[in-house]
């Protein structure tokens, strides 16, 4: 199967026409995983901890607050996103495929420590918001950081961050720029 990117949107989709089955069986939630493994992992990951496509191993998912939340942007995907429609399953499928992301969801979340201040300060001095947004303000190059923890587990925002060129979102490609007094070679400033 192949999945093609639709026009539609998710908040304009109309409520599902089947009706979330009741009593899922062993079997039902075991063809939930296999169709998510084939449709869904190659870019959510297997276990649906992110990669090209958002985490989905968390209790809250930002386009999806409901199941049929859920249904409808697994069904119609997500406008200017790369996250198309699935719209060659059926709706039992889809339903199926809404039980096994909420499973994934009941995993533990990540404890990190850090300091917000002093991140945020990091963030500024290393001039990320040249080419990242957050909240709305920073450049447009590099991909947007809001909410990105949402998004992404933090083994894949660690490995982005000690590997940048290794793992990019399609459509971007890395860049380095800096100023030009620093006359850099290789990527260090020159003493």
């Amino acid at each position: 199967m192949v999945l093609v990117p639709t026009s539609h949107s998710s908040a304009n989709a109309p409520p599902p026409q089947f009706p979330q089955p009741a009593n899922l069986t062993p079997q039902d939630l075991t063809r939930g995983k296999q169709l998510f493994e084939a449709q869904c992992a190659p870019c959510h990951g297997i276990q649906g901890t992110g990669g090209k496509g958002a985490n989905l191993a968390r209790p809250a998912l930002k386009h999806a607050a409901c199941d049929a939340a859920l249904f409808a942007t697994i069904q119609t995907g997500i406008e200017n996103t790369g996250m198309p429609g699935a719209w060659q399953m059926t709706d039992r499928e889809v339903w199926l495929v809404v039980a096994h992301v909420r499973s994934l969801g009941r995993v533990a979340v990540d404890k990190l420590s850090g300091d917000p201040v002093q991140d945020k300060a990091l963030f500024a001095a290393q001039s990320c918001g040249g080419c990242h947004i957050v909240d709305g303000v920073g450049g447009n190059l590099g991909p947007e950081l809001t909410e990105v923890g949402a998004r992404r587990s933090s083994e894949r925002l660690r490995q982005c961050l000690l590997e940048p060129g290794k793992a990019l979102p399609d459509g971007f490609v890395m860049i380095r720029a800096c100023p030009t007094r620093w006359l850099r070679l290789g990527g260090h400033p020159r003493e």
